[in-house]
């Protein structure tokens, strides 16, 4: 028992990481050009560098996507549900995703792209 608890616990850190990763990979695609060892290690580098910063925003992600449905399907109400239903078609998915690419895009742009423009001059 022991052992497959410290596996599933393993297994679920590695997940969380590879998610956090994926926050920081796809932007730093498109942006610069980097192989793709240097994409992976450079997201790797950002989730823990930024961990609590990242556990915030997974948290505030789970809580609009998660909580605050559930506290409306809670009442139990007509009125309720289609507000429930409505949130998730129109702000559920949609604003946690904005958050996460404005706080990818903040540190992307605080550790990467100033450092890139303040490097010496090309001759």
């Amino acid at each position: 028992e022991p052992v497959r608890l410290v596996i599933q616990g393993l297994i679920v850190m590695l997940a969380v990481i590879w998610v956090g990763m994926q926050a920081y990979l796809y932007p730093m695609m498109v942006t610069f050009k980097l192989s793709l060892i240097q994409l992976y290690r450079n997201s790797l580098l950002f989730v823990f560098l930024r961990l609590p910063y990242n556990l915030l925003q997974l948290a505030l992600s789970l809580g609009l996507v998660l909580v605050v449905p559930g506290f409306l399907f809670f009442f139990e109400t007509g009125v309720s549900v289609v507000l429930a239903m409505v949130w998730y078609l129109v702000f559920a998915f949609s604003f946690p995703q904005f958050l996460a690419m404005a706080f990818t895009w903040r540190n992307l742009d605080r550790f990467m792209i100033r450092r890139q423009d303040s490097g010496p001059a090309a001759e």
